[in-house]
């Protein structure tokens, strides 16, 4: 446990820069969480357009209740984020630093069921975390080894905004304690050093003064070689391991997937950089296909955030164009924001976003139990919020249950559809009972039946449709 003097000298290397840079991060989480796992096409179909910081209306899905989020508040993210950034505060428990984290994670969650958009005062945790705790609740750990994950197989981005938090607390080897609190979830090389190059890239540009001229090449080329060296370490460290469980040792490297930024930045061409990032992520054989650069594969989207934060957008477009994007906008956000203040200052990012973010605080291990009732607030007004559209959608579902009585009809033979509503003759597998078998001529001649009344049914419709624009 710390004494009081080292704790007062995390506070006053945190004031200097961290504070700005962890509100910063929350903020992105919380810019970006609405459109989380969203396709670009939906993005622009919800809000009407391209996002424009915090919505105004809050309510893009009427009938989806649990996907419309209350302005200004964090998601699990940023919860994870505030967690690792009480670790280093007095513990009663007497926990490690890293455990306390995991503990305050858990706390939160209490005893509630995981309902997938909410667990507890959780506002949307991922797979990893969910199942992570499952774990911790399971065997009750005290030490910061038992939280670690042991088979967890994501490659995901999640992880990587703790490098955020190890840098704006200034703690000496930043990259060490990222790649510890990435492990209380994560397990896979790609998924863990996507928190060491976050935490080892704020350094660098901290170091380097910041501003707009800063010297892209030389930070990614220190970027790549000292997360090499992570990743020898890393494997040499837990390849035994990964044999254990029939992983064999990964041919990619996150290094490898960060190769092409710098040469992309000097060209500042955003559709070479996608197609660019989209295909070398490709190479590095993700479980899923790689369709955009907010993939959830952090050989994607960590070089897509890295691309906008070093990039010459100003820190509001890049936030928007993350938003207009989908896809992991909660946590490429984060970093985004993260770095944009690391590198401009505080006032990149607009004053009105700042005072419509709702955590106020980014060092809540001043007063952990505050902070978690603040979270329980936060999630009890987003509720509040959804409760009217549950209320909505039961009444239109007792509605419309109500008029499928009064207008019910008989029922058809399951699965002979209305040949009324239909325009043509349904495939025999509907409507030929088992065990009969078609005459092979009558079947060709119901087949070109079917296909004859096809096709006039869509000149039909064709026809209709011209008059229609005429």
């Amino acid at each position: 446990m710390r004494d009081r003097h080292e704790t007062q000298r995390v506070s006053d290397q945190m004031n200097q820069h961290g504070e700005e840079i962890l509100r910063a991060a929350l903020l992105g989480d919380a810019l970006g969480r609405p459109f989380n796992g969203l396709k670009e096409g939906h993005v622009a179909q919800s809000v009407g357009g391209a996002p424009e910081g915090f919505l105004d209306d809050p309510v893009l899905f009427p009938d989806k209740p649990e996907r419309n989020m209350l302005p200004g508040v964090h998601s699990a993210l940023g919860q994870r984020l505030l967690a690792a950034t009480a670790m280093m505060g007095p513990d009663d428990a007497g926990r490690e630093p890293v455990a306390r984290a995991c503990g305050l994670l858990a706390e939160l969650k209490g005893g509630d069921e995981d309902e997938g958009f909410r667990w507890g005062a959780l506002r949307g945790a991922g797979r990893p975390l969910r199942r992570a705790l499952s774990r911790w609740a399971e065997e009750y750990p005290w030490e910061e080894a038992d939280h670690r994950a042991k088979t967890e197989e994501s490659e995901g981005i999640g992880a990587a905004p703790l490098g955020l938090v190890t840098v704006a607390l200034g703690l000496e080897d930043a990259a060490g304690w990222a790649l510890r609190l990435a492990r209380c979830t994560h397990y896979r090389e790609m998924a863990v050093m996507g928190a060491v190059a976050v935490a080892d890239l704020t350094r660098l540009v901290l170091d380097s003064g910041g501003g707009k001229r800063i010297d892209s090449a030389k930070i990614m080329e220190k970027l790549r070689e000292s997360l090499r060296l992570r990743e020898d370490a890393y494997r040499k460290e837990h390849s035994r391991a990964w044999r254990d469980i029939g992983w064999s040792q990964p041919e990619a490297r996150l290094s490898d997937a960060l190769s092409p930024v710098a040469s992309l930045l000097h060209e500042d061409n955003d559709d070479l950089a996608i197609k660019t990032i989209v295909n070398t992520a490709t190479e590095c054989r993700p479980a899923t296909p790689v369709k955009h650069v907010q993939h959830g594969f952090a050989a994607a989207s960590l070089p897509w955030a890295i691309y906008r934060a070093l990039g010459p957008l100003s820190a509001v477009h890049a936030l928007e164009d993350i938003q207009r994007r989908g896809g992991e906008s909660s946590a490429v956000g984060a970093i985004v924001a993260g770095l944009m203040v690391a590198r401009h200052g505080a006032e990149c990012l607009p004053e009105e976003w700042r005072a419509r973010l709702l955590a106020k605080s980014s060092a809540p291990w001043i007063d952990a139990s505050a902070w978690q009732a603040d979270e329980a607030a936060w999630t009890q007004r987003e509720e509040a919020m959804r409760d009217p559209l549950r209320e909505a959608l039961r009444k239109a579902e007792a509605r419309d249950i109500a008029r499928g009585k009064a207008d019910k009809k008989p029922t058809q033979k399951a699965g002979l559809p209305n040949q009324d509503e239909v325009p043509f003759a349904p495939p025999p597998h509907l409507w030929l009972k088992p065990g009969e078998e078609e005459d092979p001529d009558k079947k060709r001649i119901l087949k070109e039946a079917r296909g004859k009344r096809k096709i006039d049914w869509k000149e039909e419709r064709k026809k209709k449709g011209n008059g229609r624009e005429n």
